[in-house]
């Protein structure tokens, strides 16, 4: 049943349909739901929300930032001459990867290194997000690349920047036998 590969996330999904189900691949590929566009990541996001029976209302708003992102990249990108296939949506392409896009950026020898994007969109305009036990592991295992971008409005620009260290200074620790699985991060305005 090819169907239930749609949770999984768009990548792993066209590669598992491909061989066995290429009538299916052909339509999903006729349909364009391998592009970038707003369109495309809601549809991806909806099936990857339905599956895992997510909360939809919240994962739209979800959507807003990790898009504002993934167009925000594509202008730095352009500004540093990189290539914007080098941006990847990971949010639709693989919903466990620990952040929604994977962009570049170049070293002191011009030579490119992976950065990790992770979006929030806060709709009521604050400086705060819920961040993920296995968004905080990715940020922990890609220190120095990894990154929180933050919107709080339809009209910014840009986004507010957080780094590793930001992330770290913010979350708590794990004591006992205890873990978080969710943590609040509040930054001051």
């Amino acid at each position: 049943n090819w169907y239930k590969l749609l949770k999984d996330g768009r990548s792993d999904f066209f590669d598992s349909i491909k061989e066995n189900y290429f009538e299916v691949y052909k339509l999903f590929k006729d349909a364009e739901l391998d592009d970038q566009s707003i369109e495309t990541f809601s549809w991806w996001a909806y099936l990857e929300t339905m599956a895992h029976n997510d909360n939809w209302e919240k994962r739209k708003i979800g959507i807003k930032g990790e898009y504002k992102s993934y167009v925000y990249e594509m202008v730095i990108l352009e500004k540093l001459k990189i290539s914007n296939k080098e941006l990847a949506p990971a949010s639709i392409d693989n919903p466990d990867a620990g952040y929604d896009l994977k962009s570049c950026r170049k070293n002191n020898n011009e030579e490119l290194y992976n950065i990790y994007i992770e979006s929030k969109y806060n709709s009521r305009g604050n400086k705060n997000f819920y961040l993920s036990r296995n968004e905080f592991n990715k940020c922990i295992d890609e220190s120095g690349k990894y990154f929180v971008y933050l919107w709080n409005n339809e009209d910014q620009e840009e986004p507010y920047i957080y780094n590793d260290e930001d992330i770290l200074a913010n979350t708590p620790k794990d004591q006992g036998g205890s873990t978080w699985k969710t943590t609040f991060i509040k930054f001051d305005d």
